[in-house]
């Protein structure tokens, strides 16, 4: 991760990203995350639980991995209708 970013990101946690710029170039970048890239402590619970979302959505789950944090999203209903997210799901 660039130190630009980092940069984003710690403002963001202490409440105050405020440039329009900066929230245009995180959101993309953490909505293209995949589960394999994320570095939390969690993250054998998160992939648990994005394997029973897609075993609920009659999802094959071999590309567990790989979903993004976008897919992940429209798993949630979050994003309902997302062009192109199709969660790799071999359809």
């Amino acid at each position: 991760m660039g130190t630009k970013l980092e940069k984003i990101l710690e403002d963001s946690q202490k409440g105050y990203i405020d440039n329009k710029a900066d929230v245009d170039e995180i959101i993309p970048r953490v909505a293209n995350m995949k589960l394999s890239e994320f570095a939390c402590q969690n993250r054998e619970t998160l992939l648990k639980d994005v394997k029973v979302l897609m075993e609920a959505h009659n999802m094959s789950t071999v590309n567990l991995q790989t979903v993004t944090y976008r897919e992940i999203l429209c798993l949630l209903d979050a994003i309902p209708n997302l062009e192109g997210a199709s969660v790799r799901n071999g359809h």
